[in-house]
């Protein structure tokens, strides 16, 4: 860990800013949000931007058994002794891995025993929806997305007393302080530059396998549907778009930045990004053999891409049911009928792809045993029209699809139809 390509020192400067995903270095390394907030302090602003992640248990036992703080990767100094402490927090199981963290730097627990020495410590992302579950243990969250308020936030860090940088932190848009008094409600922060801004062009490159070795673009913030269970299309209203210049642009200057050999153009449901045939055509075209791909794919929107994008590809693909029957379906607001998830099996493997996922959720408001039992019928009646394309057209059917069926309990998440906000003072 550490030391990996285009990687950002610089030493001495204050405010020292330690970014931290907690999780262990391997998934923590591919997260494009804190990609984003690394690039942008360091080269946009005159603070100075860390990182350190969570070790895994065998190393935080022996950190504690040597008496070793943990540090940051770029100056291997302790992260306690930074200014300001900042969590990306992108689902709540990851909050217990904070405390861990936060024990093996030696900073104290809870934020009302940190004192001048300490560093403030932050939280942001989808997890801080409702951050009151964790405000015992955070001076501060930003509500929303940062990257318009990073400079505010870098300049607040300035006053020369712990007080004084809350304060002048709480002034900050999207900034709450739970311990403190907020002037007003605070309201969730929308990156309105977006599509003015161009992606992260010097990614971190690691020097061990992670869990995404690629070239990741953000082509799109947002998402088009409105399906009632979904935080994240929610959180990131309202949609907006990259040009596809700059996309293939950013793709071109991060390949040469980091020497993959695949780009992946994300979003919450990339093919419903305006210019995504032109982007994956232009993208494929930097390169001989480059590899692109599509995550997230909605079904309804899906079908008819893949057989074009599946031309130079041989992996698998992931579609998200979510639910096995119509009606539930439908309670859910997704727009899926059974005769566009047949066709986006077709298209899958007429395509050349040799996988598919099928992600569904149990336990969503309303579900039968019946609801249950259609997914093993769904399941099955995927496979069946997998066979008989790959008997039709000679494509690859690959036997793991039988392994490649995920379920997940459903819970409600905040700011959506099935639970509201329940942050007094905080506005979605």
């Amino acid at each position: 860990m550490g030391g990996e390509f285009n990687l950002r020192r610089k030493p001495g400067v204050r405010p020292r800013i330690v970014l931290s995903y907690p999780d262990a270095y391997e998934v923590g390394i591919s997260n494009p949000g804190l990609q984003i907030l690394y690039e942008l302090v360091n080269d946009r602003t005159p603070a100075a931007a860390e990182r350190a992640y969570c070790p895994l248990p065998d190393m935080a036992d022996l950190m504690r058994a040597r008496g070793v703080r943990l540090w940051s990767l770029e100056s291997a100094e302790p992260v306690a002794a930074c200014d300001l402490w900042g969590f990306t927090l992108p689902h709540e199981l990851a909050c217990t891995n904070v405390l861990e963290m936060l024990d093996l730097a030696g900073v104290p627990l809870h934020a009302a025993e940190r004192g001048e020495g300490d560093p403030i410590v932050m939280g942001g992302g989808p997890a801080v929806a409702d951050p009151w579950p964790l405000a015992a243990f955070f001076e501060a969250f930003f509500i929303g997305e940062v990257e318009g308020r990073m400079a505010a936030i870098v300049e607040a860090l300035g006053a020369p007393t712990r007080a004084g940088r809350l304060a002048s932190l709480a002034a900050v848009p999207g900034v709450w302080l739970p311990h403190g008094a907020p002037a007003g409600p605070v309201e969730r922060q929308v990156f309105t530059d977006f599509a003015r801004t161009p992606p992260v062009e010097r990614p971190l490159v690691p020097l061990v396998e992670a869990v995404h070795d690629r070239v990741v673009i953000e082509v799109m913030r947002g998402c088009t549907a409105g399906c009632r269970f979904c935080q994240a299309g929610i959180w990131y209203r309202p949609v907006r778009e990259r040009p596809v210049d700059m996309v293939v642009a950013a793709a071109e200057r991060a390949l040469a930045a980091t020497g993959y050999d695949e780009v992946s153009l994300v979003s919450l449901s990339s093919c419903d990004y305006s210019a995504i045939d032109e982007a994956v055509t232009r993208v494929r075209a930097l390169r001989p053999g480059l590899r692109v791909s599509l995550p997230s794919l909605r079904i309804d929107s899906a079908a008819v891409q893949l057989a074009r994008f599946g031309e130079a590809q041989r992996g698998s693909v992931t579609l998200a049911p979510e639910a096995a029957t119509q009606e539930l379906r439908d309670r859910i607001n997704k727009g899926v009928d059974e005769a566009q998830v047949g066709d986006a099996v077709e298209a899958v493997f007429g395509g050349g792809f040799t996988g598919l996922k099928l992600y569904f959720m149990i336990g969503l408001p309303g579900e039968s045993d019946e609801d249950a039992t259609a997914i093993a019928a769904m399941a099955g009646a995927v496979t069946t029209r997998a066979k008989e394309e790959k008997a039709t057209s000679n494509a690859l059917f690959s036997a793991r699809l039988y392994h490649r069926l995920k379920g997940a309990s459903f819970i409600s998440k905040t700011g959506t139809p099935r639970r509201s906000s329940t942050s007094k003072g905080l506005v979605m």
